[in-house]
């Protein structure tokens, strides 16, 4: 059910970008998809390398950076669109500047709009995040005192301590909303990233069975609820939508989030893995397919307008449909070619039953 629930999420992130959906939502995604980070770090560490947290690094690396370096680098090679399509006239030096840029993940924000405008991948701005997240997850998650999970006490009491300090606790549901390198939406991260561990440790709190999935169920549908929500049906003023109620988009990710670990039994069936594993790419390769030119060509106005007018919002769901598409085909090509060329890279663990 997680990879359910994590492609639902990567699934509402492409739906705003696709049709103009207000930013709340897909910000609620980001969150939600912290917090799955956090619940994961502290199972893998805990499972698997407890006893020597130096592989883990390793094969983090090999999970997160050579698909962000393969879409990035097909970007690369669609400039003459994306270009035109994206980033205005940029010369070819500063072209090549924002490659690198994008390869190293130091992003310098001189964009011309948003701060995720110019970049070749936008959607990677979230990546320094998880990174600095793996860096110190084997201190955050391993650090106890008489069975207390104190590095993760320790790590949302600074986020927490900084929010106060800085009068802006309440920008905790929504900090990426004044700026996606801004320290608060750094630190309400800690606190996201945390609570993945706190969840983690009160994990066989729901024992029985029929609750769990009863809980899961629960955290999907209102999943949805909160992309419903966020949609351009419901708020036709994304802007407007999120200055009254983008407030209530975040809190429903926080507890749907929150409702599918409790109830998630670690135990995903094969279409779910792979569902799961298909987040990851769906959720970078979406933004190139958007944004190099290609649903502005005729033949794919001529689909998005008939459909338009077939039904309301047929243009809307038609946009979404096709670039959701189009990013799973890619990303599974993407999981084969990382099957065959990466994977036999990872470092082997040996699963530790405790």
């Amino acid at each position: 059910m997680l990879g359910h629930y994590r492609f639902l999420a990567a699934s509402g992130v492409v739906l705003a970008h696709a049709s103009g959906g207000t930013d709340g939502m897909s910000r609620a995604m980001v969150s939600a998809f912290f917090i799955v980070s956090g619940y994961l770090m502290a199972l893998t560490l805990d499972k698997n390398y407890s006893a020597n947290p130096l592989p883990f690094y390793w094969n983090r690396f090999l999970r997160l950076y050579p698909m962000h370096t393969l879409i990035a680098l097909s970007v690369f090679i669609m400039a003459p669109w994306f270009v035109t399509a994206r980033m205005g006239s940029l010369l070819a030096d500063q072209y090549c500047w924002k490659f690198l840029e994008t390869l190293t993940l130091t992003f310098s924000y001189y964009q011309i709009a948003g701060p995720s405008e110019g970049m070749l991948v936008g959607p990677a701005w979230t990546l320094p995040y998880e990174l600095l997240f793996y860096l110190l997850a084997p201190v955050i998650f391993g650090l106890y005192w008489r069975k207390i999970p104190l590095g993760i006490i320790v790590f949302s009491a600074i986020g927490i301590g900084y929010l106060i300090g800085n009068n802006s606790l309440s920008l905790l549901l929504k900090p990426f909303a004044l700026s996606y390198n801004n320290p608060i939406a750094i630190y309400a991260s800690f606190v996201m990233f945390a609570l993945g561990g706190f969840l983690y440790h009160l994990r066989s709190i729901v024992r029985n069975e029929s609750h769990r999935r009863l809980l899961e169920n629960a955290g999907l549908y209102s999943l949805a609820l909160v992309i419903i929500l966020g949609s351009r049906y419901v708020a036709p003023d994304g802007a407007a939508f999120d200055a009254r109620y983008g407030i209530f988009l975040a809190v429903g990710a926080y507890v749907s989030t929150s409702l599918v670990l409790l109830g998630w039994s670690q135990c995903e069936t094969k279409f779910s893995s792979l569902t799961g594993d298909l987040t990851y790419p769906v959720y970078l390769i979406h933004w190139p397919i958007l944004h190099t030119g290609l649903f502005n060509q005729p033949f794919m106005r001529e689909i998005t307008s008939y459909f338009g007018h077939l039904f309301h919002l047929g243009h809307i769901i038609s946009t979404a449909a096709l670039a959701l598409g189009a990013s799973i085909a890619l990303s599974y090509l993407a999981l084969k070619l990382e099957g065959k060329f990466i994977r036999p890279l990872r470092a082997t663990v040996k699963r530790q039953e405790k």
